[in-house]
């Protein structure tokens, strides 16, 4: 099934007897060996009619901006890519993704406990998760929140705090236990047939916590980098990589490419002529002809070269600088 099927006549959303279902999802810090990992609880709450209407209103609306527009391009999700509003990005085999187990695998499943309150999700809220469904069919739809979204009144002594509400029936101010919680009318991503459709890549990013991944990535490459023995200051290169996001996202971009794998002469060649000719400097090398990085200023060039940053326009010969694109082969 495809995203357009979704709100077509006859498509899922369309549906009578259209189950829908309400998910919170945690998130909280582990930290083993110096090294921080994510855990998560997923827990699940009765909607009423109103509300699930709403959600599902909101999803028809979102989708509908996009579905049949010429000028709307479906692509793969890139970790750089070049901004786009005209662009919905997809990530398929979702399944294979790091937290799947631990959120849409529960929430298929089934292993989902019902809350009885909202404090009990209010304490590290992550993200939630409305399930539309019918038979085999289903559909998960996600948005990035936080607790501020939860108002609870603690418990206070009545010197501290009263809150009341007028009972119209009885015309008389009653004593009132207040919880609430806000949601809006966007979506930031859609989970159908284990492909994501993104439509807030940050709040994607942050929700599926793909920046676990990056750690992994960059780790990866690190190691492979190591074994080649091309570099001197690998322990500065990991440490500065693993400080900034924004490196680290290079280098998920860098393995995707797989630009950091069998660097021979002539490659170290070019590194060194493509440095020199846009950045006026020399890259650093060792007695015996290692790559030498001394400092952040030597990460950040050597990273930028395997990302390949300097990019020519095969039309006008322009020299561009940009860390996005992707390879693409001559037909």
């Amino acid at each position: 099934m495809s995203i357009q099927q979704l709100i077509a006549g006859d498509g899922l959303l369309n549906e009578k007897g259209l189950v829908v279902q309400l998910f919170f999802i945690q998130r909280r810090t582990k930290s083993v060996k110096k090294v921080q990992t994510f855990i998560y609880d997923v827990k699940k709450t009765d909607a009423s009619e109103k509300l699930n209407d709403y959600f599902l209103k909101s999803l028809k609306a979102q989708i509908g901006k996009v579905v049949g527009r010429p000028d709307i391009k479906f692509e793969d999700y890139k970790v750089i890519a070049d901004d786009s509003p005209n662009v919905v990005h997809k990530y398929p085999d979702a399944n294979a993704m790091k937290v799947a187990p631990s959120v849409w695998g529960k929430i298929e499943a089934g292993a989902v406990e019902n809350i009885e309150s909202l404090h009990d999700v209010k304490d590290k809220l992550w993200a939630y998760c409305v399930k539309f469904s019918k038979g085999d069919k289903s559909v998960l739809v996600f948005r990035k929140t936080a607790p501020t979204k939860i108002a609870t009144d603690e418990a206070q002594n009545l010197c501290e705090k009263f809150v009341a509400w007028f009972d119209s029936k009885d015309a008389r101010l009653v004593e009132a236990n207040l919880e609430s919680i806000s949601f809006d009318n966007k979506v930031d991503c859609v989970l159908l047939d284990n492909t994501f459709y993104i439509f807030g890549k940050g709040a994607f990013e942050k929700i599926v916590s793909l920046e676990d991944e990056f750690v992994e990535n960059a780790n990866t490459v690190v190691a492979e980098m190591t074994q080649q023995n091309i570099l001197e200051g690998i322990e500065l290169l990991q440490e500065e990589i693993s400080a900034k996001p924004s490196l680290m996202r290079m280098v998920a971009n860098i393995a995707r490419k797989q630009n950091h794998t069998g660097i021979g002469q002539l490659e170290i060649e070019n590194m060194k002529n493509v440095l020199h000719s846009f950045e006026k400097k020399d890259l650093k090398f060792t007695a015996d002809g290692k790559i030498l990085i001394e400092n952040k200023e030597d990460v950040e060039d050597f990273l930028k070269l395997l990302n390949d940053y300097h990019k020519k326009g095969m039309v006008s010969g322009k020299f561009y600088g940009s860390s996005g694109g992707h390879v693409i082969t001559a037909q």
